[in-house]
C-alpha cells in the first residue's frame, strides 16, 4: 500500500484526475451550500442573460441559473454512474471470477449469456425500456449496471491467471473450500484490474446518462441533468451559447478526471509498468 500511494503521488496525471473529481464530488455533495440559487426556481424576467457577476454561468431559457444547475446536476452525473457501476462491479465481477476459476461448463455457459448480451444494441433497447416503463432512476442504474457487467471478462482473464498459482494449488491440497479460495485468494488479486476498469466505468456510465437525458430518456425533469440541459439549449446555441457550453464541460472534465484517474492506477496497481510513471 505504501508504494501504491508513492508511485501515485508522484503520477501528474493521476494527482491532476483526482484533484478534479475531488472537486466535483465536494460540489455534489454540498450542492445546497454551494449553489448560489435555488436551481428550480424560474425568473423570465431574467431569461437567458449572458454570464454575470451575479450569474457566472449565465441564465437558461427559463431564467434559472445555470451554475446552479449544473452543480446539481453533478448529483445526478456521479449519483448514477458510480451507482450502476457498483451494481455491474458486484455482479459482472463475480460472474467473470466464477467463470475463470472454475472454468469447463460453467466457463461456457456464463461466457454465452456474456456474448448474448454483447450482441444486443444495448443503448437503443434502454431507450425501448424507458418508453416503454418511464424514466426513473432506479431504472437507469438497473439498466446501465446490467448492461455494464461486461466487467466480467476482466474478471475472467484474472482468474484464469491465478486459479493456475503455487499458492491456489497450495490451498486446494489442504482441502480449503472453493468459496474460500475465491474470496481470500483470487479476489484480492483480481482486484487491481477490476478497479481500474470499474473507475474508468464510472465516466462511462456518465456519458451514457447524459446521452439518455440529451433524448429524453433520462432523469425526468424538472430535476437537473447536464444531458437535458444540453438538449434544452439546442435551439438556443445561436443566442446563449453559455446554456450549452457550460454543461458540456462539466461533462469532459468529470469523464476526463475518470480516465486520467483510471489511467493512473492501472500505472500504480500494476508493479510491472511502475517504471513508466515518471
Amino acid at each position: 500500500m505504501k508504494r501504491v500511494i508513492k508511485d501515485f503521488a508522484k503520477d501528474k496525471k493521476g494527482l491532476l484526475g483526482f484533484g478534479i473529481l475531488l472537486s466535483i464530488v465536494f460540489l455534489a455533495v454540498f450542492a445546497n451550500l454551494v449553489a448560489p440559487y435555488n436551481p428550480y426556481k424560474m425568473d423570465y424576467l431574467e431569461r437567458l442573460k449572458p454570464p454575470t457577476l451575479s450569474h457566472p454561468f449565465g441564465t437558461d431559457w427559463f431564467g434559472r441559473d445555470v451554475l446552479s444547475r449544473v452543480i446539481y446536476g453533478s448529483r445526478v452525473a456521479l449519483g448514477i454512474g458510480a451507482t450502476a457501476t457498483i451494481v455491474s462491479t458486484l455482479f459482472g465481477g463475480l460472474l467473470g471470477l466464477l467463470a475463470g476459476y472454475f472454468k469447463g461448463i460453467v466457463d461456457s455457459i456464463i461466457m454465452r449469456l456474456f456474448e448474448i448480451l454483447n450482441s444486443i444494441p444495448y443503448f437503443i433497447l434502454i431507450l425501448l425500456i424507458v418508453g416503454l416503463f418511464g424514466s426513473n432512476v432506479v431504472l437507469l442504474i438497473l439498466l446501465l449496471g446490467l448492461f455494464g457487467i461486461r466487467i466480467a471478462r476482466i474478471a475472467r482473464s484474472e482468474a484464469l491467471a491465478i486459479r493456475e498459482e503455487d499458492y491456489i494449488l497450495a490451498a486446494k491440497a489442504i482441502a480449503a473450500s472453493h468459496w474460500r479460495i475465491i474470496f481470500r485468494h483470487v479476489l484480492p488479486n483480481s482486484f487491481a484490474a477490476i478497479t481500474v476498469v470499474s473507475t474508468m466505468q464510472i465516466g462511462m456510465n456518465i456519458i451514457l446518462v447524459a446521452g439518455l437525458s440529451f433524448l429524453g430518456a433520462g432523469v425526468p425533469p424538472p430535476t437537473p441533468s447536464w444531458g437535458a440541459t444540453l438538449s434544452g439549449a439546442q435551439e438556443f446555441m445561436k443566442i446563449a451559447w453559455w446554456t450549452a457550453v457550460f454543461p458540456g464541460l462539466a461533462i469532459f472534465f468529470t469523464v476526463m478526471a475518470f480516465n486520467l484517474l483510471g489511467d493512473s492506477l492501472r500505472d500504480v496497481l500494476d508493479p510491472r509498468m511502475v517504471h513508466r510513471i515518471k
